[in-house]
Formats: C-alpha cells, sequence, structure tokens
C-alpha cells in the first residue's frame, strides 16, 4: 500500500519487489494467533490504525524487537524497539 501511495519508492512494480526481496532473505512468517489478537486489545498507541496495533502484538507476543522509523510508534514504546530514522 505504502508503494502504491508512492510514501516508498522501489524498482519496478510492487509485486517483482516483494518477490525479490523474500527470494533474497532469509523471512520468517508470523501467523495471526489468538495469542496475538488478544495482545492488539492491550497496546495503546496514540493513532488508529489497525494494522500498527498487529504489529505490535505480534512483536509482543512473540518476544521479538520491532524495527520501526514510524515515529509515533517509537514514542510509545509499546514494545522492543529498534529505531530507524
Amino acid at each position: 500500500m505504502l508503494i502504491e501511495k508512492r510514501r516508498i519508492l522501489v524498482p519496478g512494480d510492487g509485486i517483482t519487489w516483494i518477490d525479490r526481496a523474500l527470494a533474497a532473505t532469509s523471512i520468517n512468517e508470523a501467523p495471526l494467533t489468538f495469542d496475538i489478537v488478544r495482545e492488539s486489545w492491550t497496546v495503546g498507541l496514540p493513532h488508529s490504525d489497525p494494522a500498527d496495533r498487529f504489529i505490535v502484538a505480534t512483536a509482543r507476543a512473540l518476544d521479538l524487537t520491532l524495527a520501526t522509523a514510524d515515529r509515533r510508534v517509537i514514542a510509545q514504546k509499546p514494545c522492543r524497539l529498534l529505531p530507524s530514522v
């Protein structure tokens, strides 16, 4: 969606870029579990973006460090963070 909105620019079309990025890295998927959904109810962010709530809830539920450049999330410190500004 950020590619479509031109908020981030990638070479070529978004689908091809995503396919190439996934092939070039070792990324594991985190399925949306009931524990993550439950945790999302406890995430207190100053904005109502549901995607951000699920991302933070996933980091909390799986004991991960969230790498983000989102200043709103960084300011709130809702989980362990690796800020990239």
